[in-house]
């Protein structure tokens, strides 16, 4: 008697690492739309991985023997996919995308308003009176450089950072 495979159920920030165990999945509709049925290793187990549409055309850029790096996320009550492949560098952005998220205008203007919360934190508290010029010059400033890091662009900033500390660890 053969035992069935389990199914991975992939919960919302939490990144699982799967091989794909073949080229294409089996695929099928039902009352609910097309489905797609991966065939998978998890955690030295094989498994069962029930894709949509969108995260299914993700995997469709990958193979048998292929680690990935699966991460399901929400925004605004909306499913994202992160599908990063084990060893690509998953910093670089291409075509839109950082880590297999698309970054569209109102996915930037979210990111440039958390950017600016954090360089007005990073500044403390400061009297409302005393907000000069050279007051924003420098939450503009930071707000960019966390923007770079948030978005992947900031690889000669943290060179920067590495040559500045030296051997020494870093304090964050």
């Amino acid at each position: 008697m053969s035992q069935e495979k389990q199914t991975l159920k992939l919960e919302p920030n939490i990144t699982n690492k799967i091989k794909l165990n073949f080229n294409t999945p089996k695929t099928g509709s039902n009352d609910y739309g097309d489905w797609f049925l991966y065939g998978i290793t998890h955690n030295g187990e094989e498994k069962n991985l029930f894709a949509t549409k969108y995260l299914s055309d993700m995997l469709g850029k990958y193979g048998a023997g292929d680690v990935l790096n699966v991460t399901k996320g929400t925004n605004e009550n909306k499913t994202v996919w992160s599908v990063i492949k084990v060893g690509e560098d998953n910093k670089t952005m291409s075509n839109g995308s950082m880590g297999g998220f698309k970054i569209d205008g109102r996915t930037r203007d979210i990111h440039k308003q958390v950017c600016l919360k954090l360089a007005v934190e990073s500044l403390g508290v400061v009297k409302s009176d005393n907000k000069d010029s050279d007051y924003l010059k420098t939450v503009a400033y930071r707000m960019d450089k966390f923007l770079e890091v948030l978005e992947g662009k900031a690889d000669s900033l943290v060179e920067k950072v590495k040559e500045e500390f030296a051997g020494e660890e870093i304090p964050f």
